[in-house]
């Protein structure tokens, strides 16, 4: 996990280790509908995918849609410049 110095001021505190097992271990039950993936360049970690169902997805996200084959896709991608000098 990155300092907050390597992520940025603006962008507060990493979160603790608790907080990030708690938000992305449930990904990692073949039973969840959210996969997580990690973007590497040259072996660094320079983004996050993660990819979901939205049907039933509960709060407060989706509430109108009713194809059960509809799925999200949010794509975090670190700029080129930071990704050569830091870790996620």
């Amino acid at each position: 996990m990155a300092s907050a110095s390597s992520r940025g001021s603006d962008r507060g505190p990493a979160p603790s280790l608790a907080k990030v097992e708690a938000d992305y271990l449930p990904m990692t039950d073949p039973e969840s509908t959210t996969r997580a993936y990690i973007a590497l360049l040259e072996g660094r970690p320079i983004g996050f995918i993660q990819s979901y169902v939205v049907f039933g997805s509960g709060g407060g996200w989706w509430d109108q849609e009713a194809d059960p084959g509809a799925r999200g896709i949010d794509v975090y991608c670190r700029p080129r410049k930071e990704a050569d000098s830091a870790t996620l």
